[in-house]
């Protein structure tokens, strides 16, 4: 099952509250009476609902994750800000500061520049993944300090149409090694000083306070919105 019916969601929503239920005491409003059996099943056979031998249904561990990210009241799910991971990695080179960027070539950032990036993964430990999406975009490793952490809502300046939602996790990589992948269909990567990532026609606007906070102790939190003519 790819995607979750509206009424998949409602029979589920059934469950916010309590830990299992008969089929006669759950609320089925707006699902055709002759389609109940055939969602139910379908929850059931797609690992989201248990069924015992009382003819009880439960959640699975699945279904529980999709009823924890619904509105009560609406019984719809929650949209859910975006985690990345950011690499953050610089080097002296004959006594001149550098920064790894990233030169976007997909959407919705394209040819914006920034820092190497990453979506986080469900299940993984992002101290490991942002290492594995370091090497596989730019053919680099390390080892990952944590050191700032932002919210960011993206907005369109002329409407204020919030384009993105983004919870970032900014590491540090520190003993870097490896052989820089120059170019990939996502983007491309360059070692730039900060006079030249100064007059890059378009930066990410997160860029100077990820590159101020990687010279501080501890992990640096902050939220911030950020505006762009288009995306």
């Amino acid at each position: 099952m790819d995607q979750l019916h509206d009424h998949h969601i409602k029979i589920i929503s059934n469950f916010i509250f309590k830990t299992e239920a008969e089929q006669a005491d759950m609320d089925f409003t707006d699902i055709p009476d002759q389609e109940v059996e055939s969602y139910l099943n379908s929850l059931i056979e797609h690992g989201y609902l248990l069924i015992n031998d009382d003819k009880k249904f439960s959640l699975t561990s699945k279904g529980k994750d999709v009823a924890g990210r619904l509105d009560f009241e609406t019984s719809k799910i929650e949209k859910q800000p975006k985690t990345v991971m950011a690499a953050i990695c610089r080097k002296n080179e004959n006594g001149v500061e550098k920064f790894l960027m990233h030169i976007r070539k997909e959407h919705p950032y394209y040819d914006f520049l920034g820092f190497p990036t990453g979506t986080a993964k469900f299940g993984n430990v992002m101290e490991t993944d942002v290492v594995r999406e370091l090497e596989e975009e730019a053919g680099l490793r390390g080892t990952p300090l944590l050191k700032e952490i932002k919210h960011m809502l993206v907005r369109t300046r002329d409407t204020g149409e919030v384009m993105d939602d983004v919870m970032m996790y900014s590491f540090e990589i520190i003993n870097v090694e490896g052989e820089l992948i120059e170019s990939t269909p996502e983007g491309e990567n360059k070692w730039m000083t900060i006079e030249e990532i100064r007059g890059f026609d378009k930066v990410m606007q997160n860029t100077w306070d990820t590159i101020e906070a990687m010279k501080r102790h501890g992990v640096v939190f902050s939220e911030e919105i950020q505006e762009y003519d288009s995306l």
